[in-house]
């Protein structure tokens, strides 16, 4: 604490510190504003101090006592370096207008011109006769205009200027970067306030690191702490340019934020890596093509290792079902320092080892193998028979597509034998079969008939054939295709024409209907060879009509016989049911549909 007697009054603030009082107040001042008086001040002699306000005042005092609570003053450390100069103040008011001057007198008029002369009169005529008149004289000129008499004084004159405002002070020098640092010290940015800096020793020791001293230290401290460099070809705003930052969020980013540009890393003078624009990242060429990729001398040799117990794993995941490892040359296993296996544009070569196939080994002394047999694993021989009784001949692709076309040549000929055109199928062989016409029976009934392709087949159109009598008033008539279930004796609709009311109101004709797909049933199906279906129709109405189909003597009698069902009826169903069982045979009538 140091004591200071100001021989004039005085009142400032002066970085945080209130200096005010009349003359000859004694002031104490902390030990911390010693430094920034920038002078020598002794115990006796008068020195001239100046002080720097908050408000940018600038005071000058002359210390006329100087007295201290301690011991005599140390001596002054090194003079600290110049502070920014202050901005310019501001330029005082322009002064007042002048008053306006008084205005001068009107000038006299001017005299009026001399009057020109008359002309001389023209001579009497003779007497007698009247004489013509004579010509009017000319007019004289006109004298000359008599000259403006001098304008009056202005009265509008400015009054003198004002005189010049005084010049504002002078802003406060800046305290500049903080001196004192020392080498292996941080200069540290603790706010966004200007020249907010300090040296600080690095704080390694106090999370659980060792350090020695460094120098030439710079530590940015603030939210998101960020380095930017710019060009004159780069962009200028905040996201332009190549940056270092530290995320708030604990992320670190070395970021070229230029479209066009690349990222570099080198070593020894020499570009050692390359991450391009497009996201490439190269290790030994500048222009990599894939989006990692090594180049190197005449051999090179990517590393995956594993530390301890664990292992090291090199994963392929794919898009598009399948993963590459592709080579210009051969390709080489190694696996204990030795050489297991290679491939090349011949094949497969294991040159050590056993090559095995579900565990047993294959011997490749000599490529030599056992045949095939039915008690003994080995190698077969490939044929192109069809007909082959063979039990250590295997069919060749070729063999397996003439089987399956002899298959479908035959299946299509059985077909055909029941009088089925090739793109239909029917529920029963009108060429087998007398047929006859029925009745309905009664409204509300569902008529099942079973059936069994021998060929696959897709179809859209359901037909049945109405006979010598039509339906009155009808309310729901459609077809349905059903899958049937022998052992359960359940028919599950799979697909069904719209609800059409006009189905049965021609007689004598097929009736034919495209499959509809509302309900979300297919416009579509597909038949399986030797799968059972079911064709089925409703009718909701008055008066019967007549169907064609395949009567049966006695009731039931047909299914006492044993075997598949081949009809069914279900009474009282306002539509076709989404699934059906428990089939009644009250009425024996096998209905014909068609497919196609």
């Amino acid at each position: 604490m140091a004591r200071f007697r100001f021989g004039r009054p005085i009142s400032l603030r002066w970085n945080g510190l209130l200096i005010a009082g009349p003359a000859n107040t004694v002031f104490e001042i902390p030990d911390e504003y010693y430094e920034e008086f920038n002078q020598d001040i002794g115990p006796v002699e008068p020195t001239l101090v100046w002080l720097d306000s908050d408000e940018g005042a600038t005071l000058r005092a002359r210390v006329t006592t100087l007295e201290t609570t301690g011991g005599p003053v140390g001596p002054a450390g090194p003079t600290g370096a110049t502070g920014a100069t202050g901005a310019t103040g501001a330029t005082g008011p322009a002064g007042p207008v002048g008053p306006a001057g008084p205005a001068g007198p009107a000038g006299p008029t001017g005299p009026t011109g001399a009057t020109g002369l008359t002309g001389a009169t023209g001579a009497t005529g003779a007497a007698g006769t009247n004489g013509t008149n004579g010509a009017t004289g000319a007019t004289g000129p006109a004298g000359p205009t008599g000259p403006t008499g001098p304008a009056g004084a202005d009265s509008t004159v400015a009054g003198p200027a004002g005189a010049t405002g005084a010049t504002g002070a002078t802003g406060a020098t800046g305290p500049g970067v903080a001196t004192g640092g020392v080498a292996g010290d941080i200069l540290t940015k603790n706010s966004s306030t200007n020249y907010d800096t300090t040296w600080t020793a690095p704080g390694y020791a106090a999370s659980g690191h060792t350090h020695t001293s460094f120098a030439n230290n710079l530590q940015i401290n603030k939210a998101d702490s960020k380095v930017q460099l710019l060009n004159t070809t780069s962009g200028s705003g905040t996201e332009d340019g190549m940056y270092l930052l530290m995320a708030d969020t604990n992320v670190g980013y070395l970021w070229n934020a230029e479209t066009s540009g690349s990222l570099v890393f080198g070593t020894g003078g020499a570009e050692r890596a390359r991450i391009t624009s497009a996201g490439k990242f190269g290790i030994g060429t500048n222009a990599p093509s894939h989006q990692l990729e090594v180049v190197g001398p005449a051999s090179v040799t990517v590393g995956v290792s594993a530390g301890g117990a664990g292992f090291a794993e090199l994963e392929l995941v794919g898009q598009a079902g399948k993963n590459y490892i592709t080579s210009d040359d051969t390709l080489s296993f190694d696996i204990g320092g030795a050489e297991r296996a290679t491939v090349s544009t011949t094949g497969l070569d294991v040159t050590s080892g056993t090559l095995s196939q579900g565990g047993t080994a294959v011997s490749l002394s000599g490529h030599s193998h056992s045949a095939a047999s039915t008690s003994a694993s080995g190698v077969v021989q490939l044929s192109d028979s069809v007909s082959t009784t063979s039990s250590v001949l295997a069919a060749t692709p070729t063999a397996v597509k003439t089987a399956y076309d002899l298959a479908v040549a035959a299946a299509e000929n059985v077909h055909r034998s029941f009088g089925f055109s090739s793109s239909a199928i029917e529920t029963w062989s009108r060429a087998n079969a007398p047929t006859t016409s029925a009745s309905w029976a009664s409204t509300q009934r569902v008529q099942f008939a079973m059936f069994t392709p021998v060929k696959n087949l897709t179809v859209s159109t359901a037909s049945l054939y109405v006979a010598g009598t039509a339906a009155g008033t009808t309310t729901t008539a459609r077809m349905g295709l059903y899958t049937w279930n022998e052992s359960t004796g359940t028919a599950t609709l799979v697909a069904q024409t719209a609800n059409d009311t006009t189905l049965f109101s021609t007689v004598n004709t097929v009736q034919s209907r495209s499959f509809d797909t509302t309900g979300g049933y297919p416009a579509s199906y597909s038949l399986v060879a030797g799968t059972t279906y079911a064709f089925a129709a409703i009718w909701v109405g008055t008066t019967t009509p007549t169907v064609l189909g395949l009567s049966f003597a006695a009731v039931s009698s047909h299914q006492g016989i044993g075997g598949a069902r081949v009809s069914g009826l279900k009474s009282s169903q306002s539509d076709l049911p989404s699934s059906a069982s428990s089939l009644t045979d009250t009425a024996v009538f096998r209905i014909w549909g068609r497919f196609s």
